[in-house]
């Protein structure tokens, strides 16, 4: 009875890939029974191995600068700048057009009064030097009486003392822009009041 039952049990054991039928049969007949598994190979995909001290590649980050975001959000805005400086027109409004934002030109506080009066802007910058009527002038007409009442106006000015500052803030302007006029900082400021009056 253990002769029959051993190799019984070592078919059983060695059930891999021979079905259960086979086997018993096998341990019944007193055939040879099966010593070996049937082995399958599943080839194996190599996986490639990093270089021992090899850094792994940084995730890509994307910088985007502040005239791509004013391209971006804000192309297309309208912005008046009253300035009478010939020189200062141009650098300014090259570097608000590069950013993509549309430009009317006023060369004296008065001009500035009657676009103002005419045109809706998302934001104005303000000489405060000029003929016929000077920006704190200006923007206290604006704020009387125009279409930008609540247009952020911000100063543009060589002057950079506190009471200056002051001046500004009291005559309606929202900030301050210092002359000669940084790209960078102008496009910070730009974008930040523009953001604040989508």
């Amino acid at each position: 009875m253990n002769d029959l039952i051993s190799p019984f049990r070592e078919a059983l054991i060695t059930l891999d890939r021979v079905g259960a039928e086979t086997i018993f049969q096998q341990a019944l007949t007193g055939m040879k029974p099966i010593t070996a598994i049937e082995q399958v190979v599943v080839p194996a995909v190599p996986l490639k191995k990093r270089e021992q001290g090899a850094v792994p590649p940084a995730p890509t980050i994307t910088v985007v600068s502040v005239e791509q975001r004013l391209q971006a959000d804000h192309a297309g805005a309208r912005v008046l700048i009253a300035e009478d400086e010939p020189v200062n027109q141009e650098v300014v409004r090259g570097l608000l057009e590069e950013a993509g934002l549309v430009v009317d030109l006023a060369e004296d506080g008065r001009q500035a009064l009657e676009l103002a009066k005419r045109n809706r802007y998302a934001l104005i910058l303000m000489d405060m030097q000029m003929p016929h009527m000077n920006g704190v002038e200006a923007t206290q007409a604006i704020r009387a009486d125009s279409l930008n009442r609540e247009t952020p106006i911000l100063a543009m000015t060589a002057n950079a003392s506190g009471a200056d500052r002051d001046t500004c803030l009291a005559a309606g302007m929202n900030e301050h822009v210092s002359k000669p006029v940084d790209a960078d900082k102008l496009y910070e400021t730009l974008l930040t009041w523009l953001e604040r009056t989508r």
